[in-house]
């Protein structure tokens, strides 16, 4: 057995991997040198946690439509990313990561380098995705006080990246600062595949969505959702809310077998609740339907998610403790417009965010207008930012 498994990597040429840097739930990370440089080869792991992933249900029928938000219901996917009994598999959710960062490009300061298939320690082949190696100190390795400072300055950044492509699950460990700390990096976006299910019995079609995200960072809304209405219209967290549960009841987005054709017989894209779909060829899998964000601005989800990290840089507390474990999205069931599982009226949202100041008082005017107004979706252009980073570094000076 080689001792440094050799991995080909296309245009970029071989690499050896030298050793695994991180095991995760469901993914392995191993770092890779070779003749161009390092690399980071993420795969499925040989044993992944027993919690299902994240998924989301859509069954239409000829008078009603059920929806579904939950863990689930399958089996865990098995050793090195086996098929899910439901939803996608581990190895389509490379494949949907590898295309993220391919429309990010390099406003992530990250790219995809192939999604190809090479061995491990164990002699055993595995599909893995290889991207370039990013040298760099994770954000949440700094201390409390170090953020608070850093992250404003990091705003501008984070609104252009994210407004290229859906993160998904933007946290600390997934932001890599550069070595004079005025460069930064997004790695590990969250993923989503949507796949089409047919005919249920008497239903005329279902789809299944299968995503990965970060229920702490993602309390409210879930990174799939699309917005009726842009940032630059200045909708309020709690009327994001609305728009996405309202969505949840109308039954003119789905199945995606109604989808339109155009004069070629290429699929028109549609929507998946209220995100766009687009149909790519994959690789490893064949077709997947992939979710693609309205571009321009981030997606409020991400946007909420940049709120929540400034907002425990403040306090060290979260905004909305009650969904911290348990994010509001999951669990919601509706059929036709009755909710049958799950709370569409948000207690949280009705009484507001505590101010930073309310909990720590060296928090000044200037960073409580800026974290209150990320959490409440209150920063239509990214000029709009600007000012509000201006007078939160204000009383930092």
């Amino acid at each position: 057995m080689e001792a440094n498994p050799t991995w080909y990597l296309g245009s970029a040429g071989a690499a050896r991997v030298m050793e695994r840097v991180h095991a995760g739930d469901r993914f392995d990370v191993y770092r890779l040198e070779g003749p161009r440089g390092r690399f980071a080869l993420k795969v499925p792991s040989p044993s992944p946690a027993p919690q299902p992933l994240m998924g989301a249900e859509r069954i239409v029928g000829g008078v009603s439509t059920y929806w579904c938000i939950l863990c689930s219901g399958g089996k865990p996917a098995g050793a090195r990313g086996e098929g899910l009994e439901a939803g996608a598999s581990l190895v389509q959710l490379l494949e949907d990561e590898a295309f993220r960062l391919h429309v990010a490009g390099q406003s992530w300061n990250h790219s995809a380098v192939a999604l190809v298939s090479g061995p491990l320690d164990d002699g055993e082949e595995v599909i893995g995705l290889v991207t370039d190696w990013r040298a760099g100190l994770r954000l949440d390795y700094l201390p409390q006080p170090e953020v608070r400072t850093l992250l404003p300055k990091m705003l501008p950044f984070l609104w252009d990246a994210l407004s290229v492509a859906v993160h998904g699950d933007l946290q600390g460990s997934n932001i890599i600062l550069g070595a004079n700390r005025s460069r930064y990096s997004l790695i590990d976006p969250g993923a989503m595949v949507l796949a089409e299910r047919g005919q249920r019995e008497a239903s005329e079609g279902a789809s299944s969505l299968t995503f990965v995200t970060n229920a702490a960072r993602y309390p409210i809304l879930p990174p799939y959702y699309f917005p009726e209405r842009p940032l630059a219209s200045s909708p309020t967290l709690q009327e994001h809310w609305a728009s996405f549960v309202r969505g949840l009841t109308l039954d003119e987005h789905a199945p995606l077998g109604r989808l339109r054709l155009d004069a070629t017989g290429q699929r028109i894209p549609g929507f998946f609740g209220h995100f766009l779909t687009q149909e790519r060829e994959a690789p490893k899998s064949g077709t997947l339907q992939l979710l693609v964000h309205r571009p321009g601005e981030p997606h409020p989800a991400d946007l909420l998610a940049v709120g929540i990290l400034y907002y425990l840089a403040l306090t060290g507390d979260h905004p909305f403790p009650e969904h911290r474990a348990s994010p509001a999205w999951m669990g919601l069931s509706f059929q036709d417009n009755q909710v049958t599982a799950g709370v569409p009226e948000l207690p949280c949202l009705a009484r507001k965010v505590v101010p930073p100041s309310a909990i720590n008082p060296t928090v000044r005017p200037g960073e409580d207008v800026l974290a209150l107004a990320l959490l409440n979706l209150q920063v239509p252009t990214g000029e709009r930012l600007s000012e509000l980073v201006h007078g939160a570094a204000m009383v930092r000076s």
